[in-house]
């Protein structure tokens, strides 16, 4: 009679939701946090407990991942490793050894080396028995840890694109929230109340008129996650005045962590933060439950389009005019007369001028797909862009150069022409293109 462990079996059953799936595995999937609430129990089973001269030191899976280095054969090398290490310890998101393992065990199934970590572990018989019970735990049990192994090589096969800005609770649940990042106008303050809970920054109210009122993106209850790259949480107050300050003029760039989950369902963590505002301001009015089909917890694609971020990237909604071809030109002296040809030119204009498009500026590239099938449009990488720009007496369309190589030796180049919602989200998204150029430098 075969032996069970209801950890493996729950583990595999989620794989395979995942395996079945057949795209790739983002934060929203149904079935990801029992893959990973799974994983993580195998992980704990049977972990012995750490002593000193003081007693008992609490550990987790995370106190040896974080020490493995040394063991890592040399002909298996994993360069990744010891990046996801220093990024999971200085993440300012979290403060606990549970949310430094989850955050890890992410960026490992994005990368595809978590299982290199575990064989190395489990490869080293002197290294296991240190850390785990033979009789008591999955990975010291010969049986349970083939069978482990082998569900962790099937999931090489499955594509994750797991948000790594999505940590800020990592240490509360592996249920993780909505997380949006925008690129807002620039302005001296965001037109908001804030409130402080548990070294959170809870958005308690928000004046009328003001920037977060005109842009309709912050709501009361959402969580202020980071503004301009710099984490809030435990911030001190006045931090937020003081970075509005040092980037006055420029447009501000803020995550928040959205109250509402895609149910319409308040993200439980926040339950308890809401109660604790609420006895220091009486006038907050806690944010309820709602039904979906309101349209204020799902967002359409094209919704989510506009200068919001589920991944790390820019998104925006864009109208694809057409192209002409520049020859060995690349600079941005030919946009000006490139975008009025194709203006001029029905030839030269694409089929769905007419159709919204979804542009997404990613790291290292720039995407445009349509947003009811996800079909890809095109693709550019920033190193093959060689510049981009608009008209000044048609400053809603913009556009950008790229050649059919690098644009440093490329000899072909074509001008792509598009169309923003209005002049200013033109301007943004320009300023996105050319911040991209910076960004591609850093990244290869």
């Amino acid at each position: 009679m075969s032996i069970k462990n209801p950890h493996l079996t729950v583990f595999k059953g989620a794989l395979v939701k995942l395996q079945q799936f057949g795209r790739p595995i983002k934060d929203n999937h149904p079935d990801l946090q029992v893959f990973c609430e799974s994983l993580e129990a195998i992980l704990r089973e049977g972990l012995k407990s750490g002593y000193s001269l003081f007693g008992i030191i609490k550990r987790d899976y995370w106190s040896w991942i974080e020490i493995l280095e040394p063991y890592i054969p040399r002909n298996k090398p994993c360069p990744l490793y010891s990046i996801a290490v220093d990024a999971c310890k200085s993440c300012a998101k979290i403060r606990t050894i549970q949310g430094r393992g989850r955050m890890f065990i992410r960026i490992a199934l994005n990368k595809k080396f978590l299982s290199t970590l575990v064989e190395t572990l489990i490869n080293d018989g002197q290294l296991l028995e240190s850390w785990y019970e033979p009789q008591l735990s999955i990975l010291g049990n010969e049986l349970f840890v083939e069978s482990f192994l082998s569900l962790l090589v099937l999931i090489k096969d499955i594509k994750f694109e797991l948000n790594f800005k999505n940590t800020s609770f990592l240490d509360d649940t592996w249920r993780l929230p909505i997380v949006r990042q925008y690129q807002l106008v620039p302005s001296r303050d965001l037109g908001i109340k804030v409130s402080y809970a548990k070294s959170r920054v809870i958005v308690s109210g928000i004046d009328p008129g003001g920037l977060a009122a005109d842009e309709d993106k912050i709501e009361i209850g959402d969580v202020l996650d980071d503004l301009y790259g710099e984490s809030l949480f435990g911030a001190q107050r006045g931090k937020i005045s003081r970075l509005l300050g040092v980037h006055e003029g420029y447009p501000i760039f803020i995550t928040v962590v959205k109250c509402r989950l895609r149910s319409g369902k308040i993200f439980y963590p926040l339950k308890d933060l809401y109660q604790i505002v609420k006895k220091i301001n009486p006038l907050f009015e806690i944010p309820q439950d709602q039904n979906p089909s309101d349209g204020t917890s799902e967002i359409s694609p094209i919704d989510t389009a506009n200068m919001e971020s589920i991944s790390g990237s820019s998104f925006y909604r864009v109208r694809y005019i057409g192209k002409t071809f520049t020859g060995e030109r690349g600079g941005t002296v030919v946009i000006e007369e490139a975008v009025k040809k194709v203006l001029d030119d029905p030839k030269l204009q694409h089929e769905s001028k007419e159709e919204d498009y979804v542009m997404e500026l990613a790291e290292t590239n720039v995407f445009s797909r349509n947003p009811l099938t996800e079909q890809l449009l095109f693709k550019h990488s920033f190193p093959e862009i060689s510049s981009c720009g608009r008209r000044l007496d048609m400053m809603e369309y913009f556009a950008y150069v790229a050649g059919d190589t690098t644009c440093s030796i490329s000899k072909n180049f074509s001008c792509y022409v598009f169309k923003a919602q209005n002049a200013e989200e033109s301007r943004i998204i320009l300023r996105s293109i050319a911040d991209g150029f910076g960004r591609t430098s850093w990244a290869v």
